[in-house]
C-alpha cells in the first residue's frame, strides 16, 4: 500500500521497484530488498508516473552465503563463447572456448594474438582478483572450437573440440592427416583434435586430430597424474578408427549407427595407448563427458537411443524412454566394462556438455536434462516433482526441454539419489562440479521465471527470454544452498562450471545482454552481438 504527498494511505498503487546495483542489492517485485555484497545501491519506486528512491548499503552478507567477486564479459565484435572452465591449485581461473571475432582481446606472450580464419578457439587466464592475466587464440583457417580443457600439476593446458582442415597439428602426433567429414552448416568439415600447450599457453607441445571420415568432435577429455589424455567422442560405424588401436578392448568394432568411442593418448601425444568403442544397435548420440576416479577407472556418460547397451552391475538395465542417459565404468587399461547402466524415465534425456563429475568417495555425480516426469530417484531429492512443460511458448530449445537433473551413483553402478532442477519451463544443465566436501556444483540455461533462487542470489529475477544459472547442492543432494540466475535482457545460458577443493567456484557461457550484470568486470562492455561471460564467486 502507497500513501500520496499528504500520507494519504492509497491502497490500489501499484510499484515498480529498481535498484541500481543488483551485484549489490536487489529489490523484489513487492519491494523487498537482499544485500548481495558489501557496497551501496539505490533503491527507486515508481507509480503513477512518480518516483522516490533511497540509498541502501550493505555492510555484511550472511556467512555461508556465495558472493559475486567477478561477473564480467568476455570477445570481440563477433560471437564468443565460453565452453569449459578450470582452477589451478594458486586459484588462477582458466577458460576456454570459441571466438569468431578479428578483435578477440588476445594478450601476453602467447603462442598466437591473431586471429586465423572462419572460427579458431581461445583460452584466457584470470587472476583470483579477477585480473585477465592473459590469452590466446588456437586455430586454423577454417571452423575450430574448444569444448573441453584440463590443466595438470605443472601447469600445462590440455584441450580439446573440433577443428578443421588447416589445423596446427605437430610433426610426430597420433594423427596428423585431416580425417574429413561432409561439408555442411554449421561448421563445414570436421575432425576431433586434441592439443598439450606448455604452461601460460607460451607454445604448443602437440595437436593431433581424432577423426575419421565423419564429422566428430571431441567433447571431453581427463588428464591422469601421469599426463595421459582420455577422450570421450562418438563415431559413424560406417567410418571406424584404426583396428590397432582397439585390439584389447572391451569392444572392438562398432555396433551400428553412432557409437560412442573413448581413447587413452600418451602424454607426448605420439600414439593411442587403447581406444575402445561403446555402443549397441541404435544410435549414441548427445555430447558424451568422461573423468576418471582416484583407482584410474574410467568413467563416461552418453544419451543412447540403443535398447541393447551392456548393463552389467548397472542398476537400470532397460532403456524406459526413446533415449536415455547412460553410464559406464571402464577398467584403467579399457579391456573391462565394470558397470554400465541406463539413467532416465519413460521420456527423453537430452545433453550438452560436461555432464558428469567424481566426488571424493568416486560416487558418480551425473547432470542432464530430462523430460520424464519420472526420472528415477527424486523421492528424497530437493525437488522430487517435474517441474517443467517442454517450454514452447517461451522459446525453449531442443537442448533445454524440460528440467534438470542430477542423480549420484556409486562406484558399482547403483543410484544413490537423485532430484529435478527446474521450473515451469526449460532448463538443462551444462556442467557439474564437486567439492572437496561433496557438495555438487551445476550450471546451465533456464527459459523459467520461477527457478527456487536462495537468499543472496546474484538475480532473484530472470532477465530476458533464457538466463544462465549456476547452483549448489548439498552432497545428498537435499538441500539448495545456493542458485542464482546469471543474465540480462537477451539470452543467456551457462555452458560450464568450475570449483576449487575450497568451495570457490566459477561459471562461463554466453550473453546476448548488453545490459548483462557484470561485477569488477576485466571487460564492462559487449564486444559482438553474442560475448562469452565469465562469473566468480567466494565460497
Amino acid at each position: 500500500m502507497g500513501r500520496d504527498a499528504q500520507g494519504t494511505a492509497v491502497p490500489s498503487a501499484t510499484f515498480t521497484w529498481q535498484s541500481s546495483a543488483t551485484g549489490i542489492a536487489t529489490v523484489s517485485s513487492s519491494g523487498k530488498v537482499d544485500g548481495i555484497t558489501v557496497g551501496s545501491a539505490t533503491i527507486s519506486a515508481t507509480s503513477n508516473g512518480a518516483t522516490g528512491s533511497s540509498q541502501v548499503t550493505v555492510t555484511a552478507v550472511p556467512a555461508g552465503v556465495p558472493q559475486v567477486v567477478l561477473a564480467s564479459f568476455i570477445g570481440g565484435g563477433d560471437n564468443d563463447m565460453v565452453r569449459d572452465m578450470a582452477f589451478d591449485a594458486a586459484g588462477n581461473l582458466y577458460v576456454a572456448g570459441a571466438t569468431r571475432s578479428n578483435n578477440f582481446p588476445t594478450s601476453g606472450s602467447v603462442l598466437d594474438r591473431t586471429f586465423n580464419g572462419f572460427s579458431d578457439g581461445f583460452v584466457a587466464k584470470i587472476s583470483p582478483s579477477g585480473q585477465l592475466l592473459w590469452s590466446t587464440v588456437l586455430g586454423g583457417p577454417n571452423f575450430d572450437r574448444i569444448y573441453a580443457m584440463e590443466l595438470d600439476d605443472q601447469g600445462a593446458i590440455y584441450v580439446a573440440g573440433r577443428a578443421g582442415i588447416g589445423f596446427p597439428v605437430t610433426a610426430g602426433a597420433f594423427q596428423t592427416q585431416f580425417g574429413g567429414g561432409q561439408p555442411g552448416q554449421p561448421y563445414e568439415e570436421q575432425d576431433g583434435f586434441v592439443c598439450k600447450l606448455a604452461p601460460e599457453a607460451t607454445r604448443i607441445v602437440f595437436c593431433s586430430y581424432f577423426g575419421t571420415g565423419a564429422n566428430e568432435p571431441v567433447r571431453d577429455i581427463a588428464i591422469d597424474p601421469q599426463g595421459n589424455i582420455y577422450l570421450a567422442a562418438h563415431v559413424q560405424s560406417t567410418n571406424p578408427y584404426p583396428a590397432a588401436w582397439f585390439t584389447s578392448a572391451f569392444q572392438r568394432t562398432p555396433a551400428g549407427g553412432f557409437d560412442g568411442v573413448i581413447a587413452k593418448i600418451a602424454p607426448d601425444g605420439s600414439r593411442v595407448i587403447w581406444a575402445s568403442y561403446l555402443g549397441g544397435s541404435g544410435d549414441e548420440a548427445g555430447e558424451p563427458s568422461i573423468r576418471l576416479s582416484p583407482d584410474g577407472t574410467v568413467n563416461v556418460f552418453y544419451i543412447t537411443f540403443s535398447p541393447n547397451m551392456p548393463t552389467p552391475n548397472g542398476f537400470a538395465k532397460t532403456r524406459r524412454g526413446t533415449n536415455d542417459a547412460y553410464v559406464a565404468k571402464f577398467s584403467p587399461d579399457g579391456s573391462n566394462l565394470l558397470f554400465g547402466t541406463y539413467v532416465g524415465g519413460d521420456q527423453a534425456e537430452v545433453s550438452e556438455t560436461h555432464n558428469l563429475a567424481i566426488d571424493p568417495q568416486g560416487n558418480l555425480i551425473v547432470a542432464a536434462g530430462t523430460l520424464s516426469p519420472n526420472f528415477p530417484g527424486t523421492s528424497g531429492g530437493f525437488q522430487a516433482t517435474y517441474g517443467g512443460t517442454g517450454g514452447g511458448s517461451t522459446g525453449a530449445n531442443s537442448n533445454y526441454p524440460g528440467d534438470g537433473f542430477v542423480a549420484k551413483i556409486s562406484p558399482t553402478g547403483q543410484l544413490i539419489a537423485s532430484t529435478f532442477l527446474g521450473g515451469r519451463f526449460g532448463e538443462a544443465i551444462e556442467g557439474v562440479a564437486v567439492d572437496a566436501l561433496g557438495n555438487v556444483y551445476v550450471a546451465g540455461g533456464s527459459f523459467s521465471n520461477n527457478l527456487p533462487f536462495t537468499a543472496g542470489a546474484y538475480r532473484t529475477t530472470i532477465g530476458g527470454n533464457a538466463d544462465a544459472f549456476v547452483a549448489k547442492l548439498s552432497p545428498d543432494l537435499k538441500q539448495l544452498l545456493y542458485l542464482s540466475y546469471f543474465g540480462g535482457s537477451g539470452e543467456d545460458f551457462g555452458r560450464a562450471v568450475a570449483v576449487t577443493p575450497g568451495g570457490a567456484f566459477a561459471l562461463g557461457g554466453q550473453t546476448q545482454s548488453a545490459n548483462y550484470p557484470v561485477f569488477q568486470p576485466f571487460q564492462a562492455t559487449r564486444g559482438g552481438s553474442l560475448d562469452g561471460q565469465v562469473a566468480r564467486l567466494t565460497p
